[in-house]
């Protein structure tokens, strides 16, 4: 009877220990886990403030895109500007030496017509000097008005640049994290070709528009 006695002590003793040991354990694994809870907590609250950061920057490259755009089209009107002023320079040679030669031929109609023929002659003089000087006026404060716009655009594209510059290096670095820098690089790319080609139609409708303007002057001229 004491031998059974003594048994189901040391069971009981035995279960007590199993129990502690089992709670023991069992604590350890709750805080392991509640660690890992934090943990990808903390990654959660970082991975959202990134994507938030992310946003801001794909709002910012938007709109330096469009600024781009912008400064690309500057460039190309600055382009067409130095071509309608060579176009100009020649209209100008062009021009004086047809005044020269009208001069001589009213010359030569005056000293050989009569009295009327030399007044019909100098008033077509008039009018022709008077067109002239009207024409270099308007062709005058268009040079300064497209000056003062490139000037501006220029210093809009210096601005733009330094920005894009600095737009680029800060997502670089988040880009790092995730592996968006190869797809930001060639959408930039692609803009920038879109933008290319949007430049070259433009630039040859100003061309069109320059080579209409010089043939109404040619017909001003001859008459």
């Amino acid at each position: 009877m004491q031998a059974q006695i003594r048994r189901v002590d040391l069971l009981d003793d035995r279960r007590w220990e199993w129990r502690h040991q089992v709670e023991e354990e069992m604590q350890k694994k709750c805080q392991g886990y509640e660690q890992q809870v934090q943990a990808l907590a903390s990654k959660l609250r970082s991975h959202l403030a990134v994507e938030d950061t992310l946003k801001q920057h794909h709002q910012r490259l938007q709109r330096l895109e469009s600024e781009l755009q912008r400064s690309s089209f500057h460039e190309e009107v600055r382009e067409s500007f130095g071509h309608v002023c060579g176009r100009l320079e020649l209209l100008e040679g062009r021009s004086e030496a047809l005044v020269d030669k009208a001069t001589a031929d009213a010359l030569l109609e005056r000293s050989l017509a009569t009295k009327s023929d030399d007044f019909v002659s100098s008033s077509i003089y008039e009018v022709l000097s008077k067109r002239l000087e009207d024409l270099g006026g308007r062709i005058e404060e268009a040079l300064q008005d497209l000056g003062c716009r490139l000037a501006l655009s220029c210093e809009a594209l210096a601005s733009a640049v330094w920005e894009f510059l600095f737009l680029v290096a800060s997502v670089a670095l988040v880009g790092l994290q995730r592996g968006f820098v190869a797809d930001g690089i060639q959408a930039t790319r692609q803009t920038t070709q879109s933008s290319h080609l949007t430049g070259s139609a433009r630039l040859e409708a100003v061309e069109e528009e320059a080579s209409t303007t010089t043939t109404a002057f040619d017909g001003l001229l001859r008459f």
